[in-house]
């Protein structure tokens, strides 16, 4: 019994009893051969918490007592310590060490006061993907209370840790099904990003590419795409990255479904003009682009398609068939042969039937004949007013104004003709005039000659009506108050024009904050 005893006060009490005299009782530091022999939890856990500054402890003897410490919690805790006397090569030797996935976790998701070699330590040994989530909820925690100068939460160095967690989801997440599920579901977005990039199942990209509402998750999914197909559905589909889509689309037939379809450029109840010509500009079929012309209700879309098309007969047919005007002109400027465009530009109808859309299509015609010697013909042959005037607004060669200013039967022709060549002297030359003389000069010519002075058109018109002239008529008296309006004009037009260019007069006035006294009827604010 006394040796049984002996044995049991050596082991149990005279072992830890010498180490503890060892460390803080004598001057000779303790091997880590005598520490790694004590299985004394409570003393392994005071060796730990020694500061090496004292001389009582070295780092590799808090290594070595650190190795025989089960307590996972009291590790984690030393870890994530901001003490001094937990250097940092035992932190790192402990995280190494630390068995407890759950504990790894809490080291690599912790923003405060650890280095990144921790982070990284930890990281390696967690093998669970639902714990790597959960580190990332940690890193991205935002923080509740401002801890001063000790205390500073850097963005960029978290952003940095976010992208080491997801490349550790990405080594333990190895299956391709796992792979994919991030991509789709992760409620990360910076997951489903790295993990679409790892895809080439097109079926998936597209489904990521079409749902996906952060942009650069849909850019990648939609950058790794080359199914034409489902790049056209993108598109429809109005998805984040539809613009990427639409740069990858090639396929004339998608391209012209797409077209067709329209509700891609429309938002808002407004076409996007700009992306519709990009499309169209692609196609290079002659075939699809008729089509559209033909059959497309967008004006815009069949104007950007007529910009591609030189045949002739399809021009001419829309030039006379298309219900818009700036259809009509878009194909009527790409009409090259002379005799056609003189025919449409006289199929207008002229007289009191006249309207602005006709006198567009009769001037964009004549601008487009190619010989205008063919046009001071058929001025001097009309007896059509306006269509005189449409063809008299395409020529500018000097030698066919000198021919029409000498040799017109027309005299508003001449005057207008002298009208344009004497650009430098116009003033002396209207007052040269009479003014119903001068008035349909200036009418004649309106839509190509802008240096006119406005007071001298006022001028002018006062004389007119003074002398009781009815000669010019009401519709370019009526041209000339929208092309030279100003309030002298409206005075005069109200006070000697007659009811129909009186009330023209008042009209403007009233929409432009003006009032008629009716003595005098001088206008004023």
């Amino acid at each position: 019994m006394k040796i049984i005893r002996n044995i049991f006060v050596f082991f149990f009490v005279m072992t830890p009893i010498t180490c503890l005299v060892a460390l803080y009782g004598c001057q000779q530091i303790p091997t880590v051969e005598s520490i790694e022999r004590i299985s004394d939890q409570a003393l392994l856990k005071e060796i730990v918490d020694r500061d090496v500054k004292d001389g009582t402890i070295t780092v590799m003897q808090k290594i070595a007592a650190a190795k025989h410490i089960k307590d996972q919690q009291f590790l984690r805790r030393r870890v994530l310590s901001s003490k001094d006397k937990y250097p940092q090569l035992l932190k790192i030797y402990i995280v190494e060490n630390l068995l407890d996935q759950d504990n790894l976790s809490v080291v690599a998701g912790y923003r405060y006061l650890i280095a990144d070699d921790l982070i990284k330590a930890a990281l390696n040994g967690i093998e669970d993907p639902v714990l790597l989530e959960k580190v990332i909820d940690n890193l991205f925690d935002k923080p509740s209370v401002y801890m001063g100068e000790c205390f500073s939460f850097r963005l960029d160095v978290i952003t940095g840790r976010y992208v080491w967690v997801i490349d550790r989801l990405l080594e333990v997440v190895r299956g391709k099904q796992e792979v994919q599920a991030l991509a789709l579901k992760s409620e990360y977005p910076e997951v489903r990003l790295a993990a679409t990039k790892l895809i080439d199942d097109e079926d998936v990209l597209r489904e990521v590419a079409l749902k996906d509402n952060h942009h650069e998750v849909s850019k990648a999914a939609t950058e790794r795409l080359t199914n034409q197909a489902y790049l056209a559905e993108i598109i429809s589909g109005k998805a984040c990255s539809s613009g990427l889509a639409f740069e990858k689309l090639t396929d004339p037939n998608h391209l012209f479904a797409l077209v067709m379809s329209g509700s891609y450029f429309n938002a808002n109840g407004f076409e996007d003009r700009s992306r519709l010509a990009s499309v169209i500009s692609k196609i290079t079929d002659v075939g699809l682009l008729k089509k559209i012309v033909m059959q497309n209700e967008s004006s815009n879309a069949r104007m950007y398609a007529l910009g591609q098309i030189e045949d002739q007969n399809t021009l001419i047919k829309i030039a006379l068939e298309d219900p818009d005007l700036p259809v009509k002109l878009t194909a009527i400027r790409k009409i090259t042969d002379d005799g056609t465009l003189i025919k449409i530009a006289k199929s207008q109808p002229g007289g009191k039937s006249w309207a602005w859309e006709d006198e567009q299509i009769a001037i964009n015609a004549y601008v487009a004949v190619q010989n205008k010697s063919k046009l001071v013909t058929y001025i001097n042959e009309s007896k059509d007013y306006f269509q005189q005037r449409a063809a008299f607004s395409a020529i500018k060669n000097r030698q066919l104004l000198e021919d029409l200013a000498a040799n017109s039967f027309s005299d508003y022709v001449r005057n207008a003709a002298q009208l344009r060549l004497k650009s430098a002297d116009k003033d002396k030359y209207l007052d040269s005039l009479g003014y119903a003389q001068a008035l349909q000069a200036v009418g004649f010519c309106r839509h190509i000659y802008h240096g006119i002075d406005p007071d001298k058109i006022a001028d002018i018109s006062l004389g007119y009506f003074k002398k009781g002239g009815r000669v010019v008529g009401h519709r370019v008296m009526t041209e000339l108050f929208y092309k030279f309006t100003t309030k002298t004009l409206a005075e005069h037009y109200y006070n000697y024009g007659g009811p129909e260019l009186s009330e023209i007069a008042n009209d403007w006035a009233q929409r432009n904050g003006y009032m008629f006294f009716v003595k005098g009827a001088v206008i004023s604010r």
